[in-house]
Order: structure tokens, then sequence, then C-alpha cells
């Protein structure tokens, strides 16, 4: 009975980080959705730019 007791704790555990983990990522959706509604529609998000010219990646 006290091992039932303890994965039920665990369990419970478990969950709840599941369930706040859960609430953060709805919240980084909702600021990316709200951050690209803010977006000029038609424009791209910036300007391009050219690849520089003798530079190479190390």
């Amino acid at each position: 009975m006290e091992a039932q007791t303890r994965m039920n704790q665990k369990f419970e555990s478990l969950f709840t980080q599941m369930v706040e983990e859960s609430k953060e990522i709805k919240s980084q959706i909702t600021k990316l959705t709200g951050a690209l509604a803010v977006q000029e529609r038609g424009k791209f998000p910036s300007q391009a730019q050219s690849n520089p010219t003798g530079q190479h990646m190390a």
C-alpha cells in the first residue's frame, strides 16, 4: 500500500510539472503569435543582406 502511495505522489508531481510546462509553452506561442501579428502585411520581416565577400566561417 505504501509503495502505491509513493507511486501516486510521483505521478501527481510529474503531472503537475507537465501542466506547468504546458502553460509556459502556451504563453510562448501566444507571445510569438502576437509578435507575428504586429508585422506589416505584405512586407518581409527584415531587409535582405548580401553575403559578405572575403569572409569565411571557421
